[in-house]
């Protein structure tokens, strides 16, 4: 019993040392399908860890090199940061901050096709939030 405990309590204290896996600081990758005609997608949340601050977005693969725009927001679509247009393979945009956007807040990504964009496609990078 006593090994259980120290083993738990080694690997808690670990991640405890090592913080959050999606901490805002760290890249976080993503691949997701953007929809036709304007069609939005999230990517999964980080923690902010400095309030207001601008993130970073590499945009490393896009299936038809297709042109998409991206803002960071809360989770539940408030506090939207400017949108990053334009955004093409192998490019790393600045991902606008949003003063309402704080400490420790759940960060994602919305990214958006182009209005007249024609079929859906796939998009693969890394985010963060810092």
């Amino acid at each position: 019993m006593k090994v259980k405990k120290l083993a738990l309590g080694v690997l808690l204290s670990a991640l405890v040392a090592t913080g959050s896996v999606y901490a805002g600081s760290t890249y976080q990758g993503f691949d997701v399908t953007i929809g036709k005609l304007a069609g939005k997608v999230g990517t999964g949340n980080q923690t902010k860890q400095t309030g207001g601050a601008n993130g970073a977005l590499k945009s490393t693969f896009n299936g038809g090199g297709y042109n998409y725009s991206a803002r960071m927001e809360k989770t539940n679509g408030s506090a939207a940061g400017a949108w990053a247009r334009k955004i093409t393979k192998g490019k790393t945009v600045t991902l606008p901050g949003n003063s309402s956007q704080y400490k420790n807040s759940k960060i994602r990504v919305k990214m958006q096709s182009q209005w007249n964009q024609p079929v859906n496609f796939t998009v693969r990078g890394q985010w963060k939030s810092n």
